[in-house]
């Protein structure tokens, strides 16, 4: 689930000035919000959560912060919680990739509204922890359109993406994903994708997350730039369903759990048949824990800069949290 997944599609004529605007605003934007995030939350010296009280202990002791060390930490082993060590929840948005590791199994289903056509898509993907700073993640995925009358289905194209975990402060995350895409069906090609992701904890349960990678198309030389920048708020919220036992399983969300989530997506084609088409989008999303193993999420995905030529998804979707 990454911003890399926008796709891109012929343009109609716009004016200058937009395109122009969307070419230079939306990536100081993204990239102000990064630094922003990142300054504060290096800068900050005050409890990153006023809640911790309400956090369920981890499975193990965390270790001193790694830093901006490269030579610690490799082998060290992960600390099995689904908060950080300051309190605050690791959300997972829906576009981008995570700075920090976890071991998660995602179920997406997402329903596209083409300007000709229909798309479904079912995507399964498991991430996983091997050590403090080691993770991977695998993704496949099952693709449906429907375009005059006709319907065609066929298996997506298969992701594998080690990540490594490069800077860790008290507020500030830092990692590098190398995801590799096998197509699976025809008309596709294997892609490398290289990306940096960061997270940042703004305080009170708020979260930035952004992600910058390229997208190389290995047998066409096509090249893709991708960005995106994430907000996420949690709270507690009424719990609709009971624990059977009244206890949180350590370092898991508990039941009843909330998170609203803000995103802002673009890619950029830097080289290929389409070189110098720009996509932009947004997604509004909410997510909630049925259980501390369960959670239950939905999005909406639309275009952004006044362009009309772009998908609108909806996405629902659940997480079971090992």
């Amino acid at each position: 689930m990454s911003a890399s997944n926008a796709l891109l599609r012929p343009q109609p004529a716009g004016t200058r000035t937009s395109r122009h605007l969307q070419r230079c605003l939306v990536p100081a934007l993204l990239g102000a919000l990064a630094v922003a995030g990142a300054a504060q939350s290096a800068l900050a010296h005050e409890p990153a959560s006023p809640r911790a009280s309400e956090v369920p202990a981890p499975t193990a002791e965390y270790l001193p912060y790694l830093g901006f060390s490269l030579t610690e930490g490799w082998l060290d082993p992960w600390v099995h919680s689904h908060y950080s060590r300051e309190g605050t929840p690791f959300v997972h948005l829906f576009n981008l990739e995570p700075a920090y590791l976890d071991r998660d199994f995602f179920f997406v289903y997402r329903y596209t509204r083409e300007p000709h056509a229909i798309e479904e898509e079912l995507e399964v993907e498991l991430e996983w922890a091997f050590t403090r700073r080691i993770g991977l993640m695998v993704e496949a995925e099952l693709e449906r359109e429907r375009e005059a009358g006709e319907t065609e289905t066929e298996l997506g194209d298969f992701k594998i993406a080690p990540r490594f975990l490069l800077v860790e402060a008290p507020r500030f995350l830092l990692s590098t994903n190398l995801k590799l895409a096998i197509p699976m069906g025809h008309g596709d090609e294997y892609a490398f994708g290289p990306s940096i992701t960061t997270w940042s904890d703004l305080g009170n349960w708020v979260t930035l997350q952004t992600e910058l990678g390229t997208r190389y198309g290995l047998s066409s030389g096509d090249v893709e730039l991708f960005y995106g920048a994430g907000l996420a708020y949690t709270f507690r919220a009424p719990q609709l369903f009971a624990m059977a036992d009244g206890e949180v399983t350590p370092g898991h969300y508990p039941s009843g759990l909330t998170t609203v989530m803000a995103e802002l997506i673009g890619s950029s084609e830097m080289r290929g048949e389409q070189a110098g088409r720009h996509v932009f989008e947004a997604l509004l999303g909410v997510g909630y824990s049925v259980t501390d193993a369960v959670e239950l999420r939905a999005a909406y995905q639309f275009p952004v800069g006044g362009r009309r030529d772009i998908d609108y998804s909806t996405i629902l979707s659940a997480i079971y949290h090992f």
